[in-house]
């Protein structure tokens, strides 16, 4: 997974719980993350192993076409919205799902999210 993702700012699009799922499947490949993208005031005060988050408006100010942005959201129309806008190339977390799905249950509430953070020893707030 890495070769794909070579010389790429990695973004996910989404703090929730596929977007973690999308980060720790990205982690485990090898695959550094720069940041998360949400529009939760909440979460853009947050981190997951140490990893941030921006708001989208932050993050077009420094977007360029290298980066990728895999959106993380069961939202479809977010997908497309941000395809058609961002000139980067846009993933969709669907077209992923399968080996995120066969590496990491499925993450049940925010005392889940804890027991990740200890695990991996890092931030989520």
């Amino acid at each position: 997974m890495k070769t794909l993702f070579f010389g790429s700012n990695i973004f996910i699009y989404g703090m929730g719980k596929m977007g973690v799922r999308t980060y720790l499947l990205l982690k485990e490949n090898n695959v550094r993350v720069k940041s998360f993208i949400d529009s939760s005031d909440i979460k853009q005060k947050m981190s997951f192993d140490e990893i941030g988050c921006i708001s989208f408006g932050k993050y077009i100010e420094q977007y360029n076409k290298e980066d990728i942005v895999i959106v993380a959201i069961n939202d479809n129309s977010v997908y497309e919205k941000l395809r058609d806008v961002l000139s980067c190339e846009v993933i969709y977390f669907r077209n992923i799902e399968k080996q995120i799905s066969r590496t990491y249950k499925r993450i049940k509430g925010f005392d889940e999210l804890l027991k990740l953070r200890e695990r991996f020893g890092g931030m989520i707030f």
